[in-house]
């Protein structure tokens, strides 16, 4: 490891939206007034490994790591820690919307029960940033979200009072919407939103129509029904529960009809789902105690609705947490209590190998994943050593790990 210098940026704030704003970045700026100041915040070089000769090329850009209470906003190039805001718990989310360059990131206040969202802007050519938008979401703590396939929208769920939250992410306009629950996965589908209202106990799917205001229909999915996703092609609705996955028709003739349920082949029990909005290809993760992870992963043919397994071909390499590529194609999965990250081909449902990068702490969300632009990078954290490696998918070869400063719990990259 080498420590290196460090070197300062500036920060500023523009005013993007009539939406009320509470101040809450701490530490490395302080309070002026109302507003932020134009402060230099100096940038702190970051201990670097060095893989491979391949990590001598640039364009990874900046990524933004959550750590408990802390966003921390990393130069990748230079492996330099650039901002940091505190104040926030961030609840598995941050969400890069990258043909606007722009992070966004919902939790809650530390030491409230205040919702909260946040938009950052950056240039990941620059690596300059500004924050677009720190704001209170009135309702409780912000749990779970989905961008549409365009990611021009995002929908939130607050969980005290069950509002569902659509963010325009250029104007940064929000609209509330009731229909959620205390603990919602949605989707959207045409001009609605596809919501579940819990994540244990009997469960229903409600199907918001945004323009009117209201519930159009409500379904029982089992019980535990969670993880949500829909299938445009076809109109309809899948719903992760404890016996299996629920099949809801969204088309106008039939809407909220229960088409059935599909039962998987193997010892499956639990469900959890996150899957590129409308992608043809999802996975399970089984995540209650005493369940067994798999040497498969498990992904869904919605439109023949059937299961289908890719093989992993050996008994240790289990596959739990999954990323998909923007677009469908690659698919990321933390290899169960190992350092190897499972890479997969979602379209032709083919194991390509393994990738082997730090060490992750052996639990539900082991480590989380991000890819690059180009695809062929990915960034994944390595949670049980407070680093993130930098992963090259093509050679499928670690070329950098940089160590942080926070033990990283998710993560996500805009790069050049």
């Amino acid at each position: 490891m080498t420590d290196l210098n460090t070197r300062s940026m500036g920060y500023r704030e523009q005013s993007a939206t009539a939406l009320s704003r509470r101040s809450f970045i701490k530490g490395s700026l302080s309070l002026v007034g109302a507003a932020f100041p134009v402060a230099a915040f100096a940038a702190k070089r970051l201990q670097v490994r060095q893989m491979s000769s391949r990590a001598a090329g640039t364009g990874w850009g900046l990524a933004l790591v959550y750590g408990e209470g802390s966003l921390d906003l990393i130069d990748l190039d230079e492996s330099l820690l650039l901002h940091s805001i505190t104040g926030l718990r961030a609840t598995h989310a941050v969400t890069p919307v990258e043909h606007l360059n722009r992070f966004v990131v919902h939790g809650h206040r530390m030491g409230s029960h205040e919702g909260a969202l946040v938009v950052i802007q950056v240039d990941p050519k620059k690596k300059t940033w500004e924050v677009l938008l720190n704001t209170d979401l009135s309702g409780g703590p912000a749990l779970h979200w989905q961008p549409n396939p365009e990611h021009t929208e995002i929908v939130f769920n607050t969980v005290r009072d069950g509002g569902l939250h659509v963010l325009d992410t250029k104007t940064l306009a929000l609209k509330r919407f009731a229909g959620g629950g205390n603990h919602s996965n949605m989707a959207f589908f045409e001009n609605m939103i596809v919501a579940t209202d819990r994540m244990s106990g009997a469960t229903t799917l409600r199907l918001v129509d945004r323009e009117r205001g209201e519930v159009k229909a409500a379904t029982a999915v089992g019980r535990g029904g969670h993880g949500v996703t829909v299938n445009r092609e076809n109109a309809l609705a899948f719903v992760w529960s404890w016996d299996g996955l629920h099949v809801v028709s969204l088309a106008k003739a039939s809407l909220g009809k229960h088409l059935g349920v599909l039962h998987p082949s193997g010892d499956e029990r639990s469900w959890f789902c996150w899957t590129p909005q409308g992608g043809r290809y999802s996975h399970d993760v089984s995540w209650m105690e005493g369940d067994r992870y798999n040497p498969y992963l498990l992904v869904i043919d919605m439109k023949n609705r059937k299961f289908e397994r890719i093989e992993t071909g050996d008994k240790d390499l289990r596959p739990s947490y999954l990323q998909i590529s923007p677009g469908g194609r690659w698919g990321l999965s933390s290899i169960h209590g190992s350092q190897e990250i499972a890479v997969f081909d979602t379209v032709k449902n083919v194991f390509k190998g393994t990738v082997s990068a730090g060490v992750a702490r052996k639990q539900f969300f082991e480590r989380d994943m991000a890819f690059c632009r180009n695809r062929s990078r990915a960034v994944v954290t390595n949670s049980a050593e407070n680093s993130i490696s930098l992963l090259d998918l093509s050679a499928r070869q670690e070329v950098r790990r940089i160590s942080l400063q926070r033990t990283p719990m998710w993560m996500k990259v805009i790069s050049a």
